[in-house]
């Protein structure tokens, strides 16, 4: 079976963890494509520190906090997961670059307390996947929508919500 998406890892301005399983990170994800049924895809996964983070929140979302993931999407679509009106792709088209996400891990430790460390970074991984296929929780209605999503891609994952 042919691989939905490419994971490129960058961790440079992180502060270095070890416990980090990536490849259960990134096993993780190709499921969720696959429950999305994205097309072959890219997507750059960067680990970070608070400060970094909160530079990145304060700059891209003017909020003056730390995030636990950051999403950075390369398309805005008209509707989630609406590839078809969106991006023209084909069995033989290269991989789409859906965009970045940017994880904290210290956040995602404070915020998970009770969740093992790969399985809570792969929660915030799943979230800011559906935020590059175009979800958000702008609104009482969008919310619900992508958490349904969520819940049925943690729930395939055996991830605790």
């Amino acid at each position: 079976m042919k691989k939905r998406m490419i994971i490129n890892l960058d961790d440079e301005i992180s502060d270095r963890n070890d416990d980090i399983d990536h490849v259960f990170v990134m096993n993780g994800l190709q499921k969720a494509a696959d429950t999305l049924n994205l097309p072959q895809s890219i997507i750059d996964i960067t680990y970070v520190n608070r400060e970094e983070s909160h530079n990145l929140n304060s700059k891209y979302r003017q909020i003056e906090k730390p995030a636990t993931v950051l999403s950075f999407p390369q398309f805005e679509f008209k509707k989630p997961l609406l590839f078809e009106d969106d991006i023209k792709a084909s069995e033989d088209s290269p991989p789409i670059v859906l965009g970045d996400l940017v994880l904290c891990i210290s956040c995602i430790k404070e915020r998970f307390p009770k969740i093992e460390l790969n399985a809570a970074i792969l929660r915030m991984a799943v979230h800011g996947l559906l935020h590059l296929t175009g979800f958000t929780h702008e609104s009482d209605e969008d919310f619900e929508i992508m958490w349904e999503y969520e819940k049925e891609i943690l729930a395939d994952l055996d991830i605790q919500m």
